[in-house]
């Protein structure tokens, strides 16, 4: 089926493409961080983390393609680019995805779980809040024009909605498990292909697939729900960029203990434990309760 083989040949683009890439993009910020000045800080940068950055790249350079593949010809057909309401929905929706997993760590602080650390008023918040902020955005921005901008909403226009809905969760879900593997040795042109196989690792250690896989999954639902009722990336961009956010204040304010259940509270990400299974599973049944409109190209 079209969108399978469109999808199957973007997945194909995306990692050959990205482990080709990285090995000369490695080379290439080692030849810039030799000269004295604006590149020095890029010294020393892991290969891992090359290859994390092409694979985003070749994503990107890939997306056009993709959705036209699948069926979608103009911007308009993803949704509304600035509804009216988008600086109120916005921030709705980001003080939505903060508050949520405030709960979570809220949960963990009451039951002694996670602690706050000492002398917050007296920390430096602007160098944490802005990045916090600018990794929070950047993913959500990223996420959300692939897996609804562009795999939800191509995948409507064959399946029909709920199908649809289901499948991207899962994909999102799934690609969550990724890790950042390392490369120990030295750089060759084969080395991008030699470590793609090693951040497969999360699939095979079933204390990390539950209940992450379902807390992931439960997301994309949410976001999926917002997106369709809404008509536009706005929200669900604004929810997104909201958990991150939230997730990456948590580990320097609120540490988890080192004597607590990580499968009950989970770990800095939140989204590995039962506890933030549950707050994600009341948040998408409160989405599904909102009375949805048709999504733009929705087959009823």
């Amino acid at each position: 089926m079209r969108p399978f083989s469109a999808l199957s040949c973007y997945i194909i683009w995306i990692f050959a493409g990205g482990a080709l890439l990285a090995p000369w993009a490695f080379k290439l910020l080692n030849l810039l961080a030799e000269q004295s000045g604006l590149f020095a800080s890029w010294s020393g940068v892991p290969f891992h983390r090359v290859l994390n950055c092409c694979l985003i790249i070749m994503a990107l350079a890939g997306l056009v393609p993709f959705v036209r593949r699948l069926g979608v010809r103009s911007g308009s057909e993803i949704g509304r680019l600035f509804p009216p309401d988008g600086l109120w929905t916005f921030a709705k929706c980001l003080l939505i995805g903060i508050g949520s997993i405030a709960v979570v760590i809220g949960v963990a602080v009451v039951g002694e779980e996670r602690s706050l650390v000492a002398g917050m008023g007296s920390m430096d918040w602007g160098p944490l809040l802005g990045k916090a902020a600018a990794g929070a955005f950047s993913v959500a921005l990223v996420e959300e024009l692939l897996f609804r901008g562009a795999i939800l909403s191509g995948f409507r226009r064959t399946f029909g909605w709920f199908p649809a809905l289901a499948l991207s969760s899962l994909i999102y879900s799934a690609v969550h498990f990724l890790s950042a593997a390392r490369w120990p040795g030295p750089v060759t042109w084969t080395s991008g292909f030699e470590l793609l196989p090693n951040m497969a690792v999360g699939f095979t250690d079933s204390r990390l697939v539950m209940p992450s896989f379902l807390t992931l999954a439960l997301a994309g639902l949410a976001l999926g729900f917002v997106y369709h009722r809404q008509r536009h990336l706005w929200g669900c961009m604004a929810l997104h960029a909201g958990w991150v956010l939230a997730i990456r204040l948590a580990a320097p304010l609120a540490p988890i203990s080192d004597r607590s259940n990580l499968r009950i509270w989970g770990t800095d990400k939140v989204s590995d434990g039962w506890i933030g299974a549950a707050v994600f599973r009341l948040l998408c049944v409160w989405m599904i309760r909102w009375k949805a409109r048709p999504a733009l190209g929705t087959r009823q």
